[in-house]
């Protein structure tokens, strides 16, 4: 081999190698610029999930507003039917009520007919009947004419409603069955002047008010509070005329608690002392 060719050949193997590495440097930059694509596309799609995922959280907040507003709609709308069935309630105890009133009305309207047809065959002149039936009336008023009654309370009845009948539960007497063991309602079943008596009892710290009403209205109070070492009772002693079918309740003071444990310390009661009905017919 001559120089000229041994020459030739060098120059030819440092081509190739500079061809080879062009190449490969052209390669590289074109999997450098495939990578730096992929990774756009990747960022953008990222962001894309990352705006959707902005939405949706968005679209999650407002869902429980949502639900916040509807679930105090519910609560509101079932306030509302409590309060109308509270109504209705007490609708029906007042319906309850003048039926009884009724009722005793009719009882003493029919004795009254009674009376006045016995009065008039005495007029008439017989003597000795209007004798006998007057007898039998003064008898007969006697007997139902006596009314009295005792009730207690048995459990603690905590943070009264305003004007809140307190229903005395336990029956100890109740003779002429004038007292509503339901509705803690006294029904006076003829006129008359009667005495009623209150007796309650505060747990110590805490104050057990109530008062009588008369047709709803107050016509004595009551007041008791306990101290720190010791409970207290309060009573109250009331005589009034009432009218045939006037009702006698005792009502408390509006988030008291009234204390009761079935042996008396809470208790009403009430006895009628003097008929007016019974005087008129035996005078």
């Amino acid at each position: 081999m001559t120089m000229l060719n041994l020459i030739v050949c060098c120059v030819s193997f440092l081509l190739l190698e500079y061809c080879a590495a062009e190449v490969d440097v052209n390669t590289d930059q074109l999997i450098n610029n495939q990578i730096l694509e992929r990774l756009r596309v990747l960022e953008n799609q990222a962001k894309t999930h990352q705006e959707r995922i902005a939405e949706l959280e968005s679209r999650d907040v407002l869902l429980q507003e949502i639900i916040i507003k509807q679930q105090q709609r519910i609560e509101d709308i079932e306030k509302d039917a409590r309060t109308k069935q509270t109504v209705i309630d007490d609708l029906e105890e007042n319906v309850k009520i003048l039926n009884q009133r009724l009722e005793i009305i009719s009882t003493i309207d029919q004795s009254n007919d009674q009376s006045i047809s016995q009065g008039v065959e005495g007029t008439l002149g017989i003597q000795n009947k209007e004798q006998d039936m007057a007898v039998k009336n003064r008898r007969q008023l006697t007997e139902t004419d006596t009314v009295a009654f005792t009730a207690i309370l048995t459990h603690i009845m905590k943070d009264l409603g305003a004007d809140q009948n307190i229903i005395f539960n336990q029956v100890e007497t109740n003779i002429g069955n004038a007292y509503n063991v339901h509705h803690g309602v006294f029904i006076a079943p003829t006129t008359g002047t009667y005495v009623f008596h209150v007796t309650t009892f505060a747990l110590s710290t805490q104050a057990a008010r109530c008062k009588i009403v008369v047709n709803g209205r107050a016509r004595a109070e009551v007041y008791a509070t306990g101290n720190p070492t010791d409970h207290n009772t309060g009573s109250q002693l009331l005589v009034v005329h009432l009218s045939q079918g006037d009702d006698v309740a005792v009502q408390g003071w509006a988030h008291d608690n009234i204390y009761g444990d079935g042996n008396l310390w809470t208790s009403f009661s009430g006895f009628l002392i003097h008929s007016d009905v019974m005087t008129n017919i035996v005078g």
